[in-house]
């Protein structure tokens, strides 16, 4: 059977390129639609953690298994970015939603952790 790869749309904004596609196999009626993010260029650890916030979900508290979920984020984050650090969710007032943060046992050590994965 032959198949099809048909781009629909490819977005660039800023550092993040999106390629929409279908994968079509010759029968019209069956397809299949999946939308990839390529992130080209370096992201800073606050891009990288509130984009695996996002992807992971939010409402840890009202929801029991949303604690899992949680888990999984600081177990992602913590491949790339390791250090002595809990990921803490909270409201954040500014954006009017919840997020979240590192927080450190020790001042030294946030100082440490923002200068060796800044740049």
């Amino acid at each position: 059977m032959e198949q099809f790869l048909t781009f629909s749309k490819i977005m660039q904004d800023n550092n993040i390129i999106t390629i929409d596609y279908t994968f079509q196999p010759v029968k019209p009626v069956q397809f299949i639609s999946i939308i990839t993010t390529f992130y080209p260029n370096k992201m800073s650890w606050r891009e990288v953690l509130d984009d695996l916030y996002l992807k992971y979900g939010t409402w840890s508290d009202a929801y029991p298994e949303e604690q899992e979920k949680l888990a999984q984020l600081d177990e992602a984050f913590r491949e790339k970015f390791p250090g002595e650090y809990v990921i803490e969710e909270f409201y954040n007032s500014k954006l009017q939603r919840f997020d979240v943060r590192l927080k450190f046992p020790d001042p030294k050590q946030e100082t440490m952790f923002v200068l060796k994965n800044s740049g």
